[in-house]
């Protein structure tokens, strides 16, 4: 099993650039939300007026992140990105992004988890997609508002 501290450094080193740059293309960002954020490093560099993230609360976040419990109002951009660990199980995160998003939805990960959050989970039109190392993918996708659940 590889290190956590290891696997950190070689996404912030490899991947999160190229992340960020295809971010950059649909910003910039009035509020953003990464969904188990782990310490914020990834979001803390999108162009956003506001950046909450979720995560365990054991996990130190960087500064500029506001830690939340739950998505509070819409995003213009949510990210999720694959883990090792998960702290909410898939329906609950669904549901956030139903609930939350409002333009952007992002997905990092390898194919079982594309397969497992773009295409169990409708969550709007793919619009971009992009290799970002071996077996890891970016997608990007146009929230479908009519997904959206009133209450």
């Amino acid at each position: 099993m590889l290190n956590r501290e290891y696997f950190r450094d070689f996404y912030y080193k490899t991947i999160t650039p190229k992340i960020l740059d295809e971010l950059k293309k649909y910003g910039p960002y009035d509020r953003a939300l990464f969904i188990e954020c782990d310490n914020g490093f990834l979001i803390q560099f999108v162009e956003a007026i506001e950046i909450h993230g979720i995560d365990n609360p054991e996990i130190e976040s960087v500064p500029i992140v506001k830690r939340i419990d739950c998505p509070d109002k819409v995003y213009d951009l949510i990210v999720l990105s694959e883990k090792d660990y998960s702290s909410y199980d898939e329906e609950q995160i669904y549901d956030w992004i139903l609930n939350s998003a409002a333009r952007i939805v992002v997905i990092v990960g390898a194919e079982d988890y594309m397969r497992k959050y773009a295409e169990k989970f409708k969550i709007g039109t793919p619009i971009h997609t992009s290799i970002l190392a071996d077996d890891v993918k970016l997608r990007i996708f146009e929230f479908d508002e009519s997904l959206r659940v009133y209450k």
